[in-house]
């Protein structure tokens, strides 16, 4: 798309902007970054919730009657589903912690 030649006298301008751009990415990097730490903070708390969920409900279960124990099961499947893919969004946020030496050594590159 923009292989375009630049010519010398618009070089430092668009040099300008590419820092521009490279530091509104950076910013916004940061930004995702820190909303993604404090996601996996509420994503441990949550399933720290589900495992203590998961020990106490065996044992509440047992006198329920027929109807309320269908909604039950229908509320554990729920968090099953939900724990499940909890835990594999965590992983890939687990990843994330890299991001940073990457944004890092693109801002060596821009000095």
């Amino acid at each position: 798309g923009m292989s375009r030649r630049v010519k010398t006298g618009a070089s430092t301008a668009s040099e300008a902007e590419i820092v521009a751009e490279v530091e509104a990415a950076q910013r916004e990097l940061e930004e995702t970054l820190s909303a993604v730490y404090m996601a996996r903070q509420k994503s441990e708390m949550a399933r720290a919730k589900l495992a203590r969920l998961h020990v106490a409900t065996p044992a509440s279960e047992g006198g329920s009657s027929a109807r309320s124990g269908t909604a039950a099961s229908q509320q554990s499947q729920r968090l099953s589903t939900a724990a499940s893919s909890l835990s594999a969004t965590h992983k890939v946020a687990g990843g994330a912690h890299r991001v940073p030496k990457l944004a890092t050594s693109l801002s060596r590159v821009v000095e």
